[in-house]
């Protein structure tokens, strides 16, 4: 290999710049994105808890009492961290199962483009023969 001569690539250039910016866009996104799924998985440990107790009421679902599941669970959702005023709750109830489900929105500004994504989440747990189903 007389004569030839290898060009060492500089330390900057579209490789490392690509990287630096693949990089960048995943650390924002688990920056904005992390948080609403976070409290997303922590409403689903609340769900859980709601399907359990809703099981064991079964027999006889008053609706006072699934208003009651319905109202701490919104309770606890908000103290999880979700801000959405409009959380909904529904809970059915039968022999073989209870299934609880929320369905809740969280809004994530971006500052720089000043745009706002709206993430709608539906977590649900069910309860049934004892066991939990997610």
């Amino acid at each position: 290999m007389v004569g030839t001569s290898y060009k060492r690539p500089s330390k900057i250039n579209v490789v490392s710049v690509l990287v630096i910016l693949v990089l960048l866009a995943g650390l924002y996104s688990l920056i904005q994105f992390g948080p609403p799924y976070w409290r997303k998985w922590k409403v689903k440990e609340i769900l859980s808890s709601s399907a359990s107790q809703a099981y064991k009421l079964r027999r006889q679902p008053s609706d006072e009492v699934l208003q009651k599941i319905k109202d701490d669970a919104v309770r606890e959702i908000h103290a999880a961290g979700v801000d959405d005023p409009s959380v909904r709750i529904t809970v059915d109830v039968n022999m073989q199962q209870a299934t609880v489900t929320a369905e809740y929105r969280e809004r994530i500004n971006h500052p720089l483009v000043k745009k706002t994504t709206t993430l709608t989440f539906r977590p649900h747990s069910t309860a049934k023969g004892g066991a939990l189903e997610e």
